[in-house]
């Protein structure tokens, strides 16, 4: 009996530290229908290598998708920064497209736009980013078929009235882990991912 139980913390012990600086983190996701009601919840329990930040979220979730990378660049400040996908063709949105991330005074990203592509049948969308005050990122809204444009050299916002068609909001722990996920479409909460 008392090898057996040697042997088992030995496995146990093992596959917790045998992963380098890998832990086992227990993430609870919860799903609410129209009327805000819990309708389905899971477990999931994760090896995590990594901190728990918005790519983490990503790669195990896919939850946010779209966000500008990186979030924070000091080569920009108080401007808008255009890129267009293929700089041999023409700038014409019918066959071409372009991504726009506007950064504000602190160098943060605080929208980022594409423009669609009709030839490709993807709809254009624009991002809009919200910090704390240690720059981590809070929020992050989607909207579908708006974005900016580009009027006598000067961007242009299209109207962003109502709630987001997809909309994100993270809290941290004091380690600077996320710890809550809240994903909403339209104002509702739909889905919230909670590290246990």
């Amino acid at each position: 009996m008392k090898t057996t139980l040697t042997i088992i913390i030995s496995f146990l012990a093992l596959s917790l530290f045998g992963q380098g600086s890998s832990t086992r983190v227990y993430f609870k996701t919860t799903y609410l229908n129209e009327k805000c009601k819990v309708f389905k919840s899971s477990i999931d329990t994760i090896l995590v290598k990594q901190p728990l930040d918005i790519e983490f979220y990503k790669g195990h979730f896919n939850k946010p998708y779209y966000y500008p990378k990186p979030f924070i660049n000091t080569n920009y400040k108080d401007t808008a920064i255009v890129v267009w996908s293929d700089t041999s063709k023409a700038k014409d949105f019918k066959f071409n497209w372009t991504y726009t991330t506007v950064y504000d005074s602190l160098s943060r990203a605080i929208k980022y736009t594409y423009s669609g592509c009709l030839i490709c049948s993807q709809f254009p969308f624009s991002v809009k980013l919200y910090y704390d005050k240690v720059n981590r990122p809070i929020r992050i809204e989607k909207r579908y078929g708006i974005g900016l444009e580009i009027v006598n050299d000067k961007l242009k916002n299209s109207n962003e009235k109502g709630f987001a068609d997809d909309d994100y909001r993270f809290e941290y722990d004091l380690e600077g882990n996320i710890i809550q996920l809240k994903c909403l479409k339209k104002g509702r909460l739909e889905i919230q991912i909670d590290r246990m």
